[in-house]
């Protein structure tokens, strides 16, 4: 800081017009190198805006590829349907809905599908409740059946 101009800081004293007109002239060339450098950064920002546009459609790419290379892509089908048949429950038999396995893992992708759909034990064992309004006429088909 120039010390010549320092004392009027200290105080509200009006400078003398030569002081306010050199002052002025001080002044010029910092508030030149003010204004190229606030043109720099926003240049520098237009600039980094880019890069970063750039470098979330390569992170997007490389996600949308890493799947492939998912070590659960390489568990054979045999295994994969034996892993199937260990998520069903082990207290009840499974319920037909779409939150439970084995209609869960259908849901999954193709490939799970195929699988869960190819693998008979998983479908072997199934609960399908019935609302109470039925309970009473299939027990009476279900008896004439065994009559």
């Amino acid at each position: 800081m120039d010390t010549k101009f320092a004392q009027y800081l200290n105080d509200n004293s009006l400078p003398p017009d030569d002081v306010v007109a050199e002052l002025k002239a001080f002044l010029k060339e910092p508030a030149k190198e003010l204004d190229k450098a606030e043109r720099n950064v926003f240049l520098l920002s237009l600039v980094l805006a880019r890069v970063k546009l750039q470098r979330d459609a390569l992170a997007e790419n490389m996600r949308s590829y890493s799947p492939i290379l998912s070590p659960i892509r390489r568990i054979p089908p045999d295994v994969l349907g034996e892993i199937f048949y260990q998520c069903l429950s082990t207290h009840r038999n499974p319920i037909m809905h779409s939150s439970e396995a084995p209609l869960l893992l259908t849901r999954v992708c193709r490939s799970w599908r195929s699988i869960a759909y190819s693998t008979p034990k998983l479908w072997s064992r199934l609960y399908m409740p019935f609302p109470y309004r039925f309970k009473r006429p299939l027990k009476s088909v279900m008896q004439e059946d065994v009559e």
